[in-house]
């Protein structure tokens, strides 16, 4: 199934120090050894066309990057220590 309109892309960590990439249009989850790796498959991901934004959360679940991927460019609000 296609998705049509805007794509959240989730980033987590996954407990062992790597981060863990999952989009609804993904099958599978995708693990990274660092954040900047899973931007970059987020980029990647956005190349297909189509906005997608990028959420990347802390070990407490605060949001620590988020970013609107457009085709491949972004443009990031990076929140520390709320």
């Amino acid at each position: 199934m296609k998705i049509t309109g805007p794509v959240t892309i989730s980033v987590d960590p996954n407990g062992c120090g790597a981060w863990n990439v999952a989009s609804p249009d993904v099958a599978r989850r995708i693990t990274c050894e660092t954040l900047e790796d899973a931007r970059t498959v987020a980029n990647l991901n956005a190349a297909h066309g189509g906005r997608r934004e990028l959420v990347a959360d802390d070990a407490y679940h605060r949001v620590i990057r988020r970013e609107i991927l457009h085709d491949g460019s972004s443009s990031a609000v990076t929140r520390k220590g709320d």
